[in-house]
């Protein structure tokens, strides 16, 4: 979806690159909604986790959300993660759209530029795989950072190698 974005946006003469929330709302508003958008802009039909509304329609909600906890680019969401507490603020206005849960708020994180990996079930199944068991979040969050620490590689690198490969999109 991220992708598919960034190439709408360019198609229509902006630069992802400098695009705030507002953005991201006034381009789904200008498709016609997220429904609209969810087609036009993300070529995604799916549905959020646990949700019986589109992810477009999700993402559209955690943006207003968002804008309104006073996060608006990618700079404020680094700076709200360097503060606990605020922090957990933002994770709350995000959490509190159905269909999002921890692996989305982690996977933003990331895309924000926060290190950490989103333990979503692909992530799970190859730590139970490679473990043996049901390993606590917190558990592979750890494991996950002294990994990339002794391969010299980002903690989202690796997340990312790790999610291909069990997806079958391995390069």
């Amino acid at each position: 979806m991220v992708e598919r974005y960034r190439t709408a946006r360019v198609a229509a003469g902006a630069d992802p690159e400098l695009d705030g929330l507002g953005d991201l709302v006034a381009a789904i508003d200008a498709a016609g909604g997220a429904s609209a958008a969810a087609t036009g802009i993300f070529d995604n039909r799916q549905h959020a986790p646990g949700a019986k509304r589109l992810k477009a329609e999700a993402l559209y909600g955690a943006a207003v959300r968002l804008a309104d906890a006073g996060i608006v680019t990618s700079i404020d969401l680094r700076e709200a993660a360097a503060d606990p507490i605020r922090l957990a603020v933002v994770e709350r206005a995000w959490r509190a759209e159905r269909g999002l849960g921890h692996a989305s708020w982690r996977y933003l994180l990331m895309l924000a530029g926060v290190p950490g990996v989103k333990i979503d079930r692909m992530i799970s199944r190859y730590v139970t795989r490679a473990l043996g068991g049901n390993i606590p979040k917190a558990q592979i969050e750890k494991v996950f950072a002294e990994a990339s620490e002794t391969l010299g590689v980002e903690i989202h690198e690796l997340d990312h190698a790790i999610w291909r490969m069990e997806s079958g999109r391995a390069d």
